[in-house]
């Protein structure tokens, strides 16, 4: 099926790409020896039940199944000489510094640094030098409008091998039907549809 996930209402003020802009973790032709694209992942993530005793702090892990899911993690990637996304070493904390070491674009460099800035205030899940956020972390109203302007500039949004594609498209609308079944029991039916506006559609 079609996962659908946005906010109700929300409008970017730059204008959204077309779906052509979506991409895989491992899409992509091959560089011609230029700036190097790069592209903002989308994974759901799982956390991880850790047992009594344990020390270390939460972690997290790709979700496999849609029941899964506890988050939608967010990670800077960009395009190799040979047309995969890779990480290539880029974390939330050192991509706005990256554009000439890594032959990035500093547009788009630049907008890493944006729109990590839209996080809300708290403490990151991984702390410093963590590869990943979570969409989860971020309650600005400008979260839609900064995602169409990384299309604008070029930015794919990347999937992986759970959720291959992510598109920018029309506003979800989420309810549920309830029906009566027999005298004392009722059946909840979850469904989406989309509308005007803007959400994220992964697509499996």
């Amino acid at each position: 099926g079609l996962a659908r996930l946005g906010r109700a209402g929300a409008r970017p003020d730059a204008a959204i790409a077309s779906p052509g802009s979506a991409a895989r973790a491992d899409d992509g032709a091959p560089e011609d020896g230029g700036l190097r694209t790069l592209g903002l992942q989308f994974e759901p993530r799982r956390k991880l039940v850790r047992r009594p005793g344990q020390w270390q702090g939460p972690r997290d892990e790709p979700a496999q199944r849609a029941v899964h899911v506890d988050r939608i993690g967010l990670r800077p990637m960009v395009r190799s000489d040979r047309g995969a996304w890779v990480k290539d070493g880029l974390t939330w904390q050192n991509i706005a510094f990256q554009a000439s070491a890594a032959r990035i674009d500093p547009a788009q460099s630049r907008w890493f640094g944006q729109f990590a800035a839209l996080k809300s205030a708290g403490p990151a899940i991984g702390g410093y030098g963590s590869e990943w956020l979570t969409l989860e972390e971020f309650d600005s109203p400008l979260l839609w409008a900064m995602l169409a302007e990384a299309q604008r500039l070029g930015i794919a949004l990347v999937g992986g091998d759970a959720v291959p594609r992510v598109q920018l498209s029309a506003r979800v609308e989420v309810g549920f039907d309830v029906r009566a079944t027999g005298p004392a029991l009722t059946a909840a039916e979850p469904g989406a549809a989309a509308g005007a506006g803007d959400a994220l559609q992964p697509h499996p």
